[in-house]
């Protein structure tokens, strides 16, 4: 599984974000919600390397590339969000 946590530009956990997850080969995207403590985990993947992105209050967070699923393990991870970039 993957667990973690969504927090803005200061640290805050931030409630309700939306994080997408999807295999690092560009497969299909699932997504969940943070809880109140800004806590997120997706559960029942197989094994294999994924990203993940956060998104909340018109802010994400940079794509976490390559996060590890491995057999009897939880992959911890922290996204921050940020103002997206103007181009």
């Amino acid at each position: 599984s993957i667990a973690g946590f969504v927090v803005d530009a200061n640290g805050k956990a931030v409630s309700h974000a939306s994080v997408t997850i999807q295999t690092s080969y560009g497969g299909q995207p699932h997504a969940t919600f943070t809880d109140a403590n800004g806590h997120f985990q997706f559960d029942r993947f197989r094994t294999g390397q994924y990203d993940l992105r956060a998104y909340a209050h018109g802010l994400l967070s940079p794509w976490d590339k390559r996060v590890a699923i491995r057999t009897g393990k939880t992959a911890n991870v922290r996204l921050q969000l940020s103002p997206p970039i103007k181009r």
